[in-house]
């Protein structure tokens, strides 16, 4: 009977593999589980004293077909010049396409949507006529580029993935390719048209086919409710420890959804109770007993960060993030010779507060502190930089431009000085295939700009998945796809609220809705993604003996209810579960702690009688004596905080600046009295204009045109209040502006700056200061005064 393996059958895989042999082909749904199949066949071949043996060839579907595709090339049966698309070079087709129509660049999630609606037309068999995709303006559109995407692989002789399995059926039926003899499914949710099209070529052919599922394993699931997600995280932790202390060497399996946003979270938890000697300062390269099924996306990795980091230096400017990260990485050529000096020069930046540079200006920076700040190494780098960056900075096509990249991170160091682990060696690895892929597009694209070049890399590094690669572990923490197929002792299902199990209803906005109903495509209804979820957990929750369904009961925003899909499983309390009751690392650090007392009264000497700080010692001191000693004995101050516009401190300076200026060309209050409103008012703003000026050179990226001419605005409607009051005042002259005194107090020289000192006309004088902020009189008096600056200038 045709077709009859379209219904999976239930079957030991264990016996199945034991009786393949290497006539037999097992596709799979996905790489975890061709992994673990492949791991279980040798076992059960090492299990029966086999020396050598012909195991089954197991590979996930896609994987097969290319593998058919690139046979089938190299035999000469498919035209030579027929050039297989990757994805990158598909979506690089389709960004044009969309953006010759739209005339703007689309955005990326624009473009994989309509990459993905491609995928899903062929994949799905859907009818490729235009009134079936006149259902609305972005269906109509996406027929538009599906035409003209289709025109250009006509014209280029280029082949989508999406096209493999057509183009091979012909080749299957005319058998200039062979048929194989037994292929085995296993591992798939469903099969799509395209799928089931090609494996009934096959059949008709005389291939044996099979899908198999895993037999479902006779067992009770628990449900538990647990406060939040930090405490599930702990008991699922502490239960894997125990199962794995009571049972070495048992499989045990942790399924989460929306594993991508929970995976780091997961790993501390793990570690903390798994493996908590991790921690430890000198722990170095320890392997964890469990592996994750995802992995992180290429640019979250630090070396990788670095060097797109460093890819910035073909722009006009660097942010303030990227050089800091720079100068802090030990990832680069010369960190080991200068990591204080870099360090210093980051806090340097962090106090002037500029939040972009340009490679000039960084140069300046460098050469411009003092010592301690020097970075030769660094230094340079960043000259010889700019002079390679300048001559190779032309436009070129991707190709050359993963040349250029390659030889750019060599002459920066990337990776010179930096003793490299495993995993590094992999990265480095993945950053090479990513560049080779980058170069591929010059199939489909011309020259490019550097910024769109290093634009580009960033995003496809952004896309590309990366995962170390390990033994398996007996510990396997995976999402709800991966999952499907494997067994499991002990299984424990995380995060089962009502939210987060099931796919939402969200349908491909450029292919017609009723389309994709019919075709019953997947997110095309609410319907089928609870028929889909029900049908997963039911094939997860059956393949361990033991198994575990957990829920947080709140979250930061709201209560949470259990899924509907897990009602019905019996509840337990968090005492009906064996826990392991190993300490966290941190509680055996304070359970080893000691206390130590030291007979010291008196702090140690200060060694000058000149300190600095000014009136902020006594200010400190009054708060917090620890923090004074900190602060002023220590130099433990906290780092400069890069912000939009000026901070507060520069603001007030300003002011300062232009009230110097302005009294020194015044002098009096007589003066003040004899000018008009608008002679008066173009001192101020002219006095204003050049203090502003006198910083410029530091801040040429926060004080722009627009930005100056609000400042100066700004600072002039301040002071021109302020003059206004000094009006009112009885007449004076200006004594001292900005006038150092030093005072003697305990035997300590401290040395004050005050803003103004006015004589009146019987002699007295009145010490002025210029406060921008709030000031409470009040923070003057007592035996601890908050603000000690004015009582001090009494002195």
């Amino acid at each position: 009977m045709k077709q009859d393996w379209l219904n999976p059958k239930q079957i030991n895989i264990n016996e199945l593999l034991k009786d393949s042999n290497q006539n037999t082909i097992v596709l799979t749904g996905n790489q975890r589980l061709t992994g673990v199949l492949r791991g279980l066949s040798e076992q059960i071949f090492i299990s029966q004293q086999f020396s050598v043996w012909k195991s089954p060839f197991i590979i996930p579907w896609n994987s097969w077909l290319l593998m058919l595709w690139e046979e089938s090339l190299i035999s000469g049966l498919l035209p030579k010049y027929e050039q297989l698309l990757s994805p990158w070079q598909e979506y690089v087709i389709w960004q044009e396409i969309i953006k010759a129509d739209l005339s703007v660049k689309p955005t990326h999630s624009t473009i994989q949507l309509v990459q993905n609606a491609w995928q899903l037309v062929g994949s799905w068999c859907i009818p490729q006529n235009e009134s079936a995709f006149s259902y609305n303006q972005d269906s109509q559109l996406f027929w538009k580029w599906l035409l003209r995407f289709q025109s250009i692989c006509k014209e280029k002789n280029f082949v989508s993935v999406v096209s493999i399995a057509n183009k091979l059926q012909p080749l299957f039926k005319s058998q200039k390719l062979i048929s194989p003899f037994y292929l085995i499914l296993t591992g798939f949710d469903e099969l799509n048209p395209l799928q089931v099209q090609f494996l009934t070529t096959l059949e008709n052919l005389g291939c044996r086919i099979e899908w198999v599922e895993r037999q479902t394993k006779s067992n009770q699931v628990f449900r538990i409710a647990c406060k939040d997600v930090h405490e599930e995280r702990e008991w699922m932790a502490r239960w894997v420890r125990k199962k794995q202390e009571d049972n070495p060497g048992t499989r045990i399996g942790i399924v989460a959804p929306q594993l991508q946003n929970q995976r780091d979270a997961i790993q501390h938890t793990l570690d903390e109770i798994l493996i908590p000697e991790i921690f430890h300062p000198e722990s170095q390269n320890l392997t964890p007993p469990y592996n994750f099924s995802l992995g992180k996306a290429l640019n979250q990795f630090s070396p990788i960060t670095t060097a797109l980091n460093l890819l910035n230096f073909f722009g006009t400017t660097l942010r303030f993030e990227t050089v800091s990260h720079l100068l802090r990485s030990p990832l680069i050529a010369g960190w080991a010779q200068e990591s204080s000096a870099r360090a210093l020069l980051d806090a340097k930046l962090r106090e002037i507060g500029e939040p972009i540079f340009t490679v000039d200006g960084l140069i300046d920076f460098c050469v411009r502190f003092d010592s301690n700040t020097a970075c030769p190494i660094f230094l340079q780098q960043l000259q010889s930089t700019k002079k390679w960056v300048t001559v190779n900075y032309n436009n070129a096509r991707p190709g050359q431009w993963s040349s250029r990249i390659d030889r750019f991170l060599k002459r920066m160091g990337w990776l010179e000085d930096y003793s490299l682990s495993h995993e590094t060696f992999q990265l480095i690895g993945a950053w090479r295939e990513l560049l080779a892929e980058f170069a591929s597009l010059d199939w489909v694209m011309g020259e490019m700009t550097a910024i769109d070049a290093i634009s580009l890399l960033s995003q496809m590094a952004s896309q590309r998945i990366f995962q170390s690669q390990v033994n398996n572990q007996a510990i396997q923490i995976l999402g709800p796809l991966e999952a499907q197929g494997i067994e499991f002792d002990f299984l424990w299902v995380a995060g089962l609220h009502d939210s987060a199990w099931l796919n939402h209803f969200d349908p491909n906005p450029f292919i017609p809705i009723p389309i994709q109903r019919k075709q019953q495509i997947p997110h095309s209804s609410g319907q089928r993604e609870l028929m889909v979820a029900t049908q997963q957990m039911q094939r997860i929750l059956g393949s361990a003996n033991e198994v575990i369904v957990s829920y947080p009961q709140f979250n930061e925003e709201s209560i949470l209810r259990p899924s509907p899909l897990i009602k019905g499983f019996t509840a337990i309390d968090a005492q009906d579960l064996a826990l392991s009751n190993v300490p966290l690392w941190r509680d055996i650090i304070y359970a080893q702690s000691q206390s130590e007392v030291i007979q010291q009264e008196t702090t140690l000497p200060v060694e000058t009688t000149l300190v600095r700080g000014g009136s902020r010692i006594f200010e400190l001191q009054a708060a917090c004596p620890f923090r004074a000693f900190a602060e002023l004995r220590l130099h433990a101050s906290p780092l400069g905080k890069v912000q939009i516009g000026l901070n507060a401190m520069e603001r007030g300076n300003l002011v300062h600046r232009a009230m110097e200026k302005i009294w020194g060309a015044l002098n009096s209050h007589h003066q003040l009295m004899a000018l008009s409103e608008a002679q008066l008012a173009e001192l101020i703003r002219t006095q204003v204009m050049l203090a502003i000026d006198e910083i410029r050179v530091d801040y040429p990226y926060t004080l722009t045109n627009r930005f100056r001419a609000i400042e100066i605005a700004r600072i002039s409607a301040q002071i021109d209040k302020w003059l206004a009051l000094e009006k009112t005042r009885s007449p004076f002259a200006v004594t001292s502006r900005e006038q150092t005194v030093e005072i003697e107090l305990a035997e300590l020289k401290i040395k004050l700056k005050i803003d103004r000192i006015d004589t009146l006309a019987d002699g007295r004088q009145i010490i002025i200061d210029y406060k921008t902020g709030k000031v409470s009189p009040s923070e003057w008096f007592g035996d601890r005064p908050d603000k000690p600056q004015l009582p001090l200038y009494s002195l």
